[in-house]
């Protein structure tokens, strides 16, 4: 096998089309290598161009700006990249973390955030053996913010579990189109929607309680039942609506009052009935 070892500071531009480079010191410049290159020393600025060959780089590359264009072979560095900027430079650019000795839940990866003093930020990424899920974390006590420019929205295209959190906002949770979207509460037979326009429906199989609790079954309330029927529990009361005036007051269909007469002091309970009109009951 061919190879060259250079041991020179080399500060100007040049090709090498021998089979392997090995470099041992700093190299300024631009280096265009047509077979492989492998670095023990430090890279710093400048490009580094390789077709169709392998970059192995067991040292560091440091610059204001890197650019690395290794053709259809690979580059490999297990020391540290630094640089303002780091740019994949191709028609289709992809970036991707291949776990080399895992399968399936097995493999680990992700990218990390490290302060100046080493301490870990947060990570995105799958960073757990044994587990496929895909984890975005903070780890610094700050929120995670999602933005968008103009009218753009976050869009889900799967179902969403917060794991026992709390949901906060500010705003307005919209659930759009009437007697599609639902909000349901433990099964699909207990929630709420908007049948139609102007109307809130409120549904469960057993009934909806109105009352006293907001954890364990409640002692006083109100229920409407699975039929339709209202029934009052505990301390729970119907009081119906009063009304003082001189003169009857005219209901509705179906509409039950106490009218005080401010006429005589007199009492009536008057129920408007949709075949027989209003009826009255002095009530003594």
């Amino acid at each position: 096998m061919k190879k060259i070892l250079l041991t020179l500071c080399l500060l100007c531009s040049f090709t090498v089309s021998l089979y392997a480079v090995t470099v041992e010191e700093t190299v300024k410049g631009n280096l265009t290598i047509e077979g492989n290159l492998t670095i023990t020393g430090t890279f710093t600025d400048g490009t580094t161009s390789i077709a169709g060959g392998n970059y192995t780089g067991v040292g560091n590359i440091t610059g204001d700006d890197v650019d690395i264009s290794a053709g259809t072979g690979d580059y490999t560095s297990s020391g540290t990249i630094a640089s303002g900027d780091i740019t994949i430079f191709d028609a289709t650019p992809i970036l991707v973390f291949k776990d080399s000795n895992s399968l399936g839940a097995a493999s680990v990866g992700f990218i990390e955030w490290r302060d100046s003093g080493g301490g870990r930020a947060g990570f995105l990424g799958n960073n757990t053996s044994g587990n496929d899920d895909f984890l975005w974390k903070n780890e610094q006590g700050g929120n995670i913010g999602i933005q968008t420019t103009g009218g753009g929205e976050l869009q889900i295209f799967a179902n969403v579990d917060l794991n026992s959190n709390d949901l906060t906002t500010a705003g307005n949770i919209s659930i759009t189109g009437f007697g599609a979207g639902k909000l349901l509460l433990g099964d699909t037979a207990i929630g709420i929607y908007s049948q139609a326009d102007t109307f809130m429906d409120l549904f469960a199989d057993g009934g909806v309680r109105i009352g006293d609790s907001s954890a364990g079954a409640p002692t006083n309330f109100v229920l409407f039942g699975s039929t339709g029927n209202q029934s009052f529990n505990g301390t729970a009361e119907f009081h119906p609506p009063r009304i003082s005036q001189a003169g009857e007051p005219g209901l509705s269909n179906g509409e039950l009052v106490i009218w005080h007469d401010s006429d005589d002091n007199k009492v009536y309970m008057v129920y408007d009935d949709a075949t027989e009109g209003a009826k009255k009951i002095e009530l003594i």
